[in-house]
């Protein structure tokens, strides 16, 4: 019996290493880029940094997580859901905005059409809501309550210390080779 825990130990283990290793190399494959290249970045900038990005925040959730193998085959589908939701939330909303403020911008401003674009905003808010919360909730059912906690604790650091690091690596680039 010892043996086949053994086994499953050192399959995960070793699984996890792997996995490790891939994250690690996509992110360090590629160069960074400037901070606001990609998606709402300059035109024509690349979407890569997210990736990478992505690849550095899964590899830092399965050390941080220490998600068993049935765990990480749930547990990322939900977290890569919950972005895309976040993502298509922003769209919407951000459209519905620039709308809002052309309204705005008409001489006379019509009610009527400003109260159907708010409640839209109202309805669109709702669903994210909504949406979020039963995500939320299915993630936590996949989770020990310390895993929960690691998580909400992970969600709160990792942007702003990815950011220092990007800030970092970026400084050091254009530093002289004998001041890094």
């Amino acid at each position: 019996m010892k043996e086949v825990r053994s086994q499953k130990s050192e399959i995960r283990s070793f699984v996890v290493g792997l996995f490790t290793l891939l994250a690690v190399g996509i992110v360090m494959a590629q160069p960074i880029l400037n901070p606001g290249s990609g998606p709402g970045g300059p035109p024509g900038a690349s979407p890569v940094p997210n990736r990478k990005l992505e690849a550095l925040r899964i590899w830092r959730l399965t050390q941080e997580l220490n998600l068993s193998e049935e765990q990480a085959a749930q547990f990322f589908p939900k977290i890569k859901q919950m972005r895309e939701l976040r993502q298509e939330h922003r769209v919407a909303r951000q459209a519905l905005l620039d709308e809002l403020e052309s309204l705005l911008a008409q001489d006379p401003v019509e009610p009527v059409g400003l109260k159907s674009v708010l409640d839209s905003l109202n309805t669109i808010d709702d669903y994210m809501r909504e949406s979020e919360l039963k995500l939320r909730q299915e993630i936590a059912d996949l989770l020990t309550v310390e895993q929960q906690a690691r998580l909400y604790v992970f969600e709160a650091n990792f942007d702003r210390q990815a950011r220092r690091m990007i800030g970092q690596i970026q400084g050091d680039k254009w530093r002289p080779k004998g001041e890094r």
